[in-house]
């Protein structure tokens, strides 16, 4: 994979390619009972591109490396080479 995912109690739910072959489609879970920081970071690649992202892959929202879902939340993102 070329990027990691961290934060207390999240966990990556799925993961799949992109339907227009760029990149990936993952939904993050929020498994704990506070909003938690989550850092995603790339690996054996120099930058990686992250978007919220919804259900029909939409990029509805830029967002960094580093960023919070809240308490027993879902996000879908997009991560991009």
């Amino acid at each position: 994979m070329f990027f990691k995912v961290d934060g207390y109690n999240i966990y990556v739910e799925s993961i799949k390619p992109a339907d227009d072959g760029n990149g990936v489609i993952a939904d993050l879970v929020n498994a704990g009972d506070a909003q938690t920081r989550v850092n995603i970071t790339p690996q054996g690649t120099p930058a990686i591109k992250i978007w919220e992202s919804n259900l029909t892959e939409d990029k509805k929202g830029s967002l960094n490396n580093n960023f919070t879902i809240p308490a027993k939340g879902i996000l879908t993102v997009r991560i991009e080479k």
